[in-house]
This record gives structure tokens, C-alpha cells and sequence, in this order.
């Protein structure tokens, strides 16, 4: 939050954020400043920059010329940069056990390079960015849990984890500082997601207080201070 205050670049925000690594939330983290963003023109150097984070070391770099060439930056939980790749331990893991460890040739990779291009509108990122499609995504492993939205409650583990929600922004709503959001686990292609079923409990020793018993939610608008409306099929923007 630092760094959202006090930044006024992309680069800048990297470099604040980039002063103090507490070891803690590694991620990674892509930065996009929308002041430099201008519809339907090529996209200017720094405007997305993308940092790594893991405990000792931090990694971050301008990637407006991927955005430029390949037309998205995908995340999915596997660092992009050969330094924290190797720190990380993921470069030992894709040697010794192939793609799932890989940032460009794993289950989400694959779902996101064809899928991506497809995007043309913001109800388009909405289903990219809630996607569920198992058994029927053509990747491997074809497990519940490698969709770009995951659910390992549907998978041989019956474990509740996996997507819990999704967000999506463009243009027109960062302007009006607003975004789309829906809650829960992905159901537009799955069941919905459950505590309880009646009086039984699905997953039993899982502390689930104070959460509704039934993720059945669609989509909603919000501004900075309310939920605007709930969405269906609607594209406002």
C-alpha cells in the first residue's frame, strides 16, 4: 500500500516496493500504469513493469515489449524470470519432472496462449479469468486443479482450494476507478462450490465461520465505496 501512495510510475512503484523484502507474500507482481496507456496505439515503454519476489531476492523489469509482441502477460503461479526461476527451485523442478514446473509450457500456459487471443471484450477476460473447463481444457495433466481457475475440491484430493475469485478492470473502468468482480469458486462449467450440503458438511475438519454455505454468485460492479450493481451478461464498458 506503501507503494500505491507514494509511486508515479511503474518503475517507481518496482523501485519502492523493491526497498524492503520482509520475506513475506512472495509473489509476483505486474504494474501497470494506465497513464501511459492509450487505446488502440502500440503500447510505450513502461507501462507494464513486472517484479518477482522470493525471500533474499527480488527481480523486476520492464515488460511493455512482451505486452507489445505477444499481446497479454499471463500469471499463474510460476515465476517468468531465469533468476528467480533458479532461486526459486523451479528450474531444478522442470528438469526433473517437465512442463508442470514451467512458466511457458505448463496446463495454464497452454489454456492462456489459446485463449488470450480470443479476448476482444471485458465479458471475454471475465470467462478467461474464471475458466474452469476441466475434463474438456486438452491439457496435461488433466487434473481440476490446473484450469486457470482451480478446483481441487473436484479433484481426487477433494481438498477445498483453488480460485476463490476473480477480478478484471479495463479502460473505461479505470477511469472511473471501478472494476467487475464475482466471489467464489468457478461454476459457469462446474458445480457450484459448497460447505454444506443440507445438515452435512462437505469437507469436514475445514473451519468455514462466518462464509455463506453456498458460492452461487455472479458477477458485480464496484466503485471505491459500494457494490454498484450485479451483473449477468451485461458488458458496461
Amino acid at each position: 500500500m506503501t507503494a500505491n501512495r507514494m509511486a508515479s510510475s511503474a518503475p517507481h512503484w518496482a523501485s519502492l516496493f523493491a526497498e524492503k523484502n520482509s520475506g513475506t507474500d512472495n509473489a509476483q507482481w505486474s504494474i501497470v500504469d494506465y497513464n501511459r496507456f492509450v487505446p488502440g496505439k502500440p503500447i510505450k515503454d513502461n507501462t507494464l513493469w513486472v517484479l518477482e519476489q522470493v525471500p533474499g531476492m527480488m527481480f523486476r523489469k520492464d515488460m511493455s515489449f512482451h505486452l507489445r509482441d505477444n499481446g497479454y502477460f499471463a500469471s499463474y503461479n510460476r515465476p517468468f524470470f531465469k533468476e528467480i526461476r533458479d532461486m526459486s527451485g523451479h528450474t531444478a523442478a522442470e528438469g526433473k519432472y517437465g512442463g508442470l514446473y514451467s512458466y511457458a509450457k505448463g496446463p495454464r500456459a497452454s489454456i492462456f496462449s489459446g485463449a488470450a487471443p480470443l479476448v476482444d471484450v471485458l465479458m471475454d477476460m471475465r470467462g478467461v479469468m474464471n475458466r474452469n473447463q476441466w475434463p474438456n481444457e486438452g491439457v496435461l495433466p488433466s487434473e481440476p486443479g490446473h484450469a486457470i481457475s482451480a478446483r481441487m475440491d473436484l479433484a481426487f484430493s477433494k481438498i477445498p482450494n483453488g480460485g476463490i475469485d476473480a477480478k478484471v478492470v479495463n479502460y473505461c473502468l479505470f477511469r472511473s476507478m471501478q472494476c467487475q468482480a464475482i466471489s467464489g469458486p468457478s461454476h459457469t462449467n462446474q458445480p457450484v462450490f459448497k460447505w454444506m450440503d443440507g445438515t452435512a458438511e462437505m469437507f469436514k475438519g475445514w473451519p468455514h465461520m462466518g462464509m455463506p454455505d453456498v458460492y452461487d454468485f455472479n458477477w458485480v460492479q464496484m466503485t471505491p465505496t459500494a457494490r454498484l450493481k450485479q451483473l449477468v451478461d451485461v458488458d458496461t464498458c
